[in-house]
């Protein structure tokens, strides 16, 4: 069974980069064009297209935390398109909330339908070093790693909640900061197990982050 996670561990999980990279490469340029930190519709649909990618990457090679983490920020993906619709009443708070839920719920129940189908044990963690033949990490870098992808996953987290209370769609320092130490941390960690996929996805953050804090201080 590792054999088919394996062939498809590459493909499914390249191709989210592509929307996650142009997503900030297009942002980094309105905003260098504006000369302040800015975020567009387009930011959104491009990041929901790459976080619906990545969450069948993950779901394939069970690793159900990132799972979750796509699927948290497939939604607030979906809510900032919501709060940036031209005209219309967005959808209140507690349905976009109840909907989270009913996602995160029908995700429990078909990864542990798939592994029952795939052979009766639920694994719930299955790294690349599984996959690929790398010597598995000490606790400590796994402890790091689930750090920094708290904090990486967190900045969308965060800009929800500022949205949510704000009603409009908006990517602030705190994002920006987010972004770049949860996406220091992720590299450090990625490059000891030897996820390439991952480390390849996290390469391009750094700098459009750094950019970005400088047009929100210069402002």
């Amino acid at each position: 069974m590792d054999e088919w996670r394996l062939l498809l561990y590459y493909p499914l999980g390249i191709l989210p980069t592509l929307f996650f990279s142009l997503r900030f490469l297009l942002q980094w340029l309105q905003s260098e064009k504006a000369h302040e930190s800015v975020v567009f519709p387009l930011f959104w649909r491009l990041s929901l297209v790459g976080n619906l990618l990545a969450l069948s990457h993950y779901f394939i090679q069970l690793q159900f935390p990132f799972v979750l983490v796509q699927a948290v920020n497939a939604v607030i993906s979906w809510r900032n398109l919501d709060l940036m619709r031209p005209s219309g009443p967005s959808l209140p708070t507690r349905k976009v909330v109840i909907g989270l839920c009913i996602v995160i719920t029908v995700l429990f129940a078909a990864f542990f339908l798939q592994g029952m189908l795939i052979g009766g044990d639920i694994e719930w963690t299955h790294t690349p070093a599984k996959l690929a033949g790398v010597t598995p990490a000490p606790l400590a870098w796994h402890v790091m790693g689930a750090i920094g992808a708290c904090l990486f996953a967190s900045r969308f987290w965060v800009q929800w909640y500022q949205a949510e209370v704000r009603q409009q769609s908006r990517l602030t320092a705190t994002f920006w900061w987010l972004s770049m130490v949860g996406n220091i941390l992720s590299l450090a960690y990625f490059g000891r197990i030897g996820d390439t996929v991952s480390i390849i996805n996290n390469a391009f953050c750094t700098v459009p982050a750094l950019r970005n804090l400088m047009l929100l201080k210069a402002k």
